[in-house]
């Protein structure tokens, strides 16, 4: 028996009995159920069992007669089919699986890693956004430049030391104590939270960005009262 033949039909969806049967099968053409089990190893009480999977995909037929036997289907015909078969099935999963993943994208995460990494992803969200609302108690030089060039609607909050940096920007702002968190939000569907210079996470689960958003308007309240 070919190792890799037999490794082949195993990744085909063959179960190491069906293998052992069909490749047996093969050299015989035809074969009675006893002949089978002796010459393929399978246990005689698993030979019956195995050969009705096989006849139900395609690639054997099994007569009944005394003693039972079963005939091999011309492998180029049983091949297509299984083929065909298992085109559509892996087609099917793919449009459920792309479906799937479009329904679950509210649960992702993505990392990222280096200062010029999070800048340039940073500008890519700011052109694509309307509204942008940025909680950063201390704006680095990079964060104000963008704010500057974006054209929508941008709310910044920020620490009270930083007012001489925002108060310039043509955007409205509100100045806080004790503030630490570092976020941005673009147009209330996805967050930027930055857990370092060189560090954030990009965020579109629901719940994170309610949090995101709650957490700012608290603050920016709190500043004006």
């Amino acid at each position: 028996m070919s190792g890799e033949i037999f490794n082949k039909l195993e990744r085909l969806g063959f179960t190491p009995y069906e293998a052992m049967v069909y490749i047996t099968l093969l050299k015989k053409c035809v074969s009675t159920m006893r002949e089978l089990a002796d010459e393929s190893g399978v246990p005689y009480q698993k030979v019956y069992e195995v050969c009705s999977r096989l006849e139900n995909r395609g690639f054997l037929i099994v007569i009944k007669s005394r003693p039972r036997k079963v005939k091999i289907v011309n492998p180029e015909l049983s091949f297509e089919k299984y083929k065909s078969e298992l085109d559509g099935l892996i087609d099917e999963i793919k449009e459920w699986a792309k479906s799937e993943a479009i329904s679950k994208e509210a649960s992702k995460s993505l990392h990222l890693e280096g200062k010029r990494t999070i800048i340039n992803f940073t500008k890519k969200l700011m052109n694509s956004s309307r509204k942008v609302m940025v909680c950063f108690p201390e704006i680095p030089e990079w964060l104000l430049k963008i704010i500057r060039e974006f054209k929508g609607e941008v709310l910044v909050l920020t620490s009270r030391g930083e007012e001489s940096k925002v108060k310039w920007l043509s955007a409205k702002y509100s100045l806080a104590d004790n503030l630490e968190s570092k976020y941005l939000i673009f147009d209330e569907s996805v967050t930027l939270l930055f857990s370092g210079e060189d560090s954030a996470v990009v965020e579109s689960c629901r719940g994170c960005i309610t949090q995101s958003i709650e957490h700012f308007k608290a603050y920016w309240r709190f500043s004006l009262s």
